[in-house]
C-alpha cells in the first residue's frame, strides 16, 4: 500500500477494503460453489495462516480443517481446536489478562469463529478454497508441527498423540 502523510484513517480503510475487493473478486463464483460466505472463506484463510507452517503446508491444514468442519461429527471431533486461536486477540497467554477466555477460542466454540484472527494473504484463501488433496492429508483430522516447522498428520487421535510425541510436543 502507498499511504501518505495527509491520508485519514478513513482514507486507510477505504484502500485496503478496495485492494480486498478487488483481490477477491476473482475467486467469487469459487467462493460460491463452497457453500461457504466470504467472510467464513477469510476467517478460515484466516486460521490457517496462521497455523500453517509455509504456503505449501497451508493445502495440508486446509484439508484437516475442512474435515472437521464437514466430517468431523462422524467422529465426535465438533471444535477445530486450533492453537492460534486460543487467546485472541492476544499471541500468548502471558500476553492475555488473567482468567481471560477468548470468543474466538475453536477449543470451546464449534465451527469458525466470529471473524478472521488476522489478514490472511492470497496463498492462505487459496489454500481454504481448495483443500490438499494428498494422501496424508485427505483423510486427516489432526495436525501438528515441530519446533522446525515439519508437520504431522493424523486420521485419529491415537496417530495424533504418536505425531506430538514425534514432534517433541509431548
Amino acid at each position: 500500500y502507498k499511504f501518505y502523510t495527509d491520508d485519514t484513517l478513513v482514507d486507510v480503510f477505504n484502500k485496503m477494503i478496495r485492494n480486498s475487493n478487488n483481490q477477491i473478486k476473482p475467486l467469487k463464483k469459487k467462493i460460491e460453489s463452497t457453500g461457504m460466505t466470504v467472510d467464513q472463506v477469510l476467517t478460515l484463510a484466516s486460521i490457517i495462516q496462521k497455523e500453517a507452517a509455509d504456503s505449501t503446508d497451508m493445502y495440508k491444514v486446509s484439508a484437516v480443517l475442512h474435515n472437521r468442519l464437514e466430517r468431523g461429527s462422524e467422529l465426535d471431533i465438533y471444535r477445530l481446536e486450533c492453537d492460534s486461536t486460543y487467546y485472541y486477540p492476544y499471541h500468548r497467554r502471558d500476553m492475555a489478562p488473567d482468567n481471560f477466555e477468548s470468543r474466538y477460542n475453536t477449543y470451546n466454540i464449534e465451527g469458525l469463529p466470529d471473524g478472521p484472527i488476522c489478514n490472511p494473504g492470497m496463498d492462505a484463501i487459496q489454500a481454504a478454497l481448495n483443500p490438499s488433496k494428498e494422501a496424508d492429508a485427505v483423510n486427516a483430522f489432526y495436525f501438528c508441527h515441530d519446533a522446525e516447522g515439519n508437520a504431522y498428520y493424523a486420521d485419529n487421535e491415537y496417530e495424533h498423540s504418536l505425531n506430538l510425541q514425534a514432534a517433541g510436543l509431548q
